[in-house]
């Protein structure tokens, strides 16, 4: 029984105490069993029931900050930065095959050569896209490909950083194999 009281009794307390305004009377009166009982509304044809004083809460309101595009942008890029030093590139390009170039490859088979410049940070690989489709990552900059079709090709080279983040991107080069073909 007291439990139950106690229950009720910490109930309006604590939905006096979480509302936004407080301004409800709260009244207390013992029902027929001798139980107290809280309520907002006093019974009827109870004079007993008891008007509580209940203090005012004070309540304070914390600012609340903006969240922008602007702000998402720096938080990430905060983020970015702390996961691992980035090192720049003055430059990163194919050596093989040369941009525009043209070539007969009987067997379909090439050699794709990249570097950098400075030196690539040994925590970085190259990415060679071939067609918007990776070739792989090594750090030697050598990259085979073997039965490449005949035709106009595009590739990209990429620096890539441990975790996989692209860290400098060349230039794309395009190129085209000539092949032998059973109507020539």
């Amino acid at each position: 029984m007291r439990l139950v009281i106690l229950f009720l009794l910490s109930a309006l307390v604590s939905s006096a105490l979480f509302s936004s305004a407080v301004t409800a009377e709260v009244f207390r009166y013992k029902d027929k069993n001798g139980n107290v009982v809280f309520t907002d509304e006093p019974p009827a044809g109870m004079e007993k029931a008891e008007k509580i004083e209940v203090r005012e809460v004070p309540t304070i309101e914390m600012p609340r900050g903006r969240l922008t595009e602007e702000n998402l942008q720096q938080a990430a890029d905060a983020v970015r930065q702390d996961a691992e030093p980035r090192s720049s590139y003055n430059l990163v390009e194919f050596n093989e095959p040369q941009n525009e170039s043209a070539f007969w490859s009987g067997s379909g088979n090439i050699v794709m050569s990249v570097a950098a410049s400075p030196q690539l940070d040994e925590s970085h690989r190259f990415e060679v896209l071939l067609d918007g489709q990776s070739l792989g990552t090594n750090q030697s900059g050598r990259f085979e490909v073997n039965h490449i079709d005949r035709g106009t090709h595009t590739a990209t080279v990429r620096v890539l950083a441990r975790d996989g983040d692209v860290v400098e991107t060349g230039e794309s080069i395009t190129f085209t194999v000539h092949r032998p073909s059973v109507l020539n």
